[in-house]
């Protein structure tokens, strides 16, 4: 009986040995194949949530990162992060960010410069999210609001005019706010123009959010309350954190479909897309004024183009979008400075710009530019009059 045992024993510590030499030879593998464990793209962000995107980084380089906590001078102590003082902080600190993008031609630094050292110039910000950035560009120089800054100065013959750009990939009209009053106010802008719509449309459906949160609300949630033994693994261990983010990914996938196959529920989703954006886009043009107006451009989409060419969206859902962007235009048309974009990429040409669902090309870029124009410019010789108490050249 005891030989019975015995050998019992030494088998299960044999196949238990063999069970753990077998999970570190997969944990290892997972980590030089896939990633570390508790691998981001963005920094987290006390107040817009997510900070810029980087290339997939460990969760010890992502500290590090701009925008991280060792940026702003906080180290890990224990159970916090405390915060020691690197130099005098600033209102602007946590919104620089914004303008450090790969597309930005000024960083914040430059842009503060030339709003010091040149008081008669005309000073124009962009916010929104990448599309507003210029992602789809070849090169910064090319991106749309490179192309109508060039366009302004050619027009009035002056070369002081500046297109500042603080967008911010996936960013919706929440962040936009957050965005306007931290980044774009305290520097008195001259102009600013907002190019958006798509990501307050698609996001929310597709990710699970409620209308106007930023995409990741539901990650950070699940980040901070969940505390079984799954989340612990998922932070420590590469390969229970690529099979955790496989089935997050197919609960996002099975969340769109069961949101669009429940009327009532999409209808709700719909209407709270609409309530959020349209209040949204409602405070920012409430904060334009005379002095400083702001220009709300609704973005062009693929799925659009594609319809107005005979050609099948992409967006098996794209009727409820079509019908979300319809009632948000038409609440918002009554004023002059909300203008409608989303049939600019229509034509062939602007179709086939399109790299993905919302970015286009360098071809687009210049479409979307030349749209813009017209709009930008009778702003732009108001400002430019009244600066320089000459009238326009043109």
């Amino acid at each position: 009986m005891r030989e019975k045992i015995r050998d019992f024993v030494e088998k299960a510590l044999l196949t238990a040995v063999s069970i753990l030499l077998a999970l570190v030879v997969a944990e290892t593998t997972a980590r030089f194949l896939l990633s570390e464990p508790q691998s981001q793209l963005r920094p987290f962000h006390p107040f817009f949530v997510s900070g810029d995107s980087f290339i997939v980084k460990s969760r010890k380089d992502i500290l590090s990162v701009a925008g991280g906590p060792k940026s702003h001078g906080y180290s890990d102590s224990t159970g916090t992060y405390i915060y020691t003082p690197q130099k005098p902080a600033s209102v602007f600190d946590r919104s620089n960010f914004l303008f450090e993008h790969s597309l930005s031609r000024y960083g914040s630094h430059r842009v503060d410069e030339i709003s010091l050292s040149k008081p008669d110039s005309i000073r124009i910000f962009v916010i929104g999210g990448s599309a507003a950035q210029g992602t789809g560009s070849s090169d910064k120089g090319k991106t749309w609001h490179a192309i109508l800054e060039s366009k302004l100065r050619e027009a009035l013959d002056y070369h002081d005019i500046y297109i500042f750009n603080a967008a911010m990939g996936s960013f919706v009209t929440t962040q936009e706010r957050i965005a306007y009053d931290m980044a774009v106010v305290p520097r008195n802008p001259d102009l600013t123009i907002v190019l958006d719509g798509f990501n307050d449309m698609y996001l929310p459906p597709i990710y699970g959010t409620m209308p106007g949160d930023p995409y990741q609300t539901g990650l950070r949630y699940h980040q901070i309350y969940n505390t079984s033994a799954a989340e612990f693994l998922r932070r420590y261990s590469a390969l229970a954190s690529y099979f955790h983010k496989r089935a997050a990914y197919t609960k996002i996938s099975e969340n769109i479909g069961k949101t669009m196959s429940d009327k009532a529920i999409a209808a709700t989703m719909g209407e709270g897309i609409e309530n959020v954006y349209t209040g949204n886009i409602e405070y920012l043009l409430g904060r334009g004024s005379e002095e400083s107006p702001i220009l709300v451009f609704f973005q062009p989409w693929n799925d659009y183009a594609r319809i107005k060419n005979s050609r099948r969206p992409r967006s098996r859902y794209f009727g409820f979008y079509l019908d979300v962007s319809k009632r948000i235009k038409e609440k918002l048309k009554h004023n002059p400075r909300f203008i409608d974009l989303s049939s600019s990429l229509n034509s062939p040409e602007g179709m086939n710009s399109f790299i993905d669902y919302v970015h286009f090309n360098d071809t687009g870029q210049k479409i979307v530019a030349d749209a813009i124009f017209p709009h930008l410019l009778r702003e732009v010789e108001r400002i430019y009059s009244r600066k320089t108490a000459t009238p326009p050249s043109r």
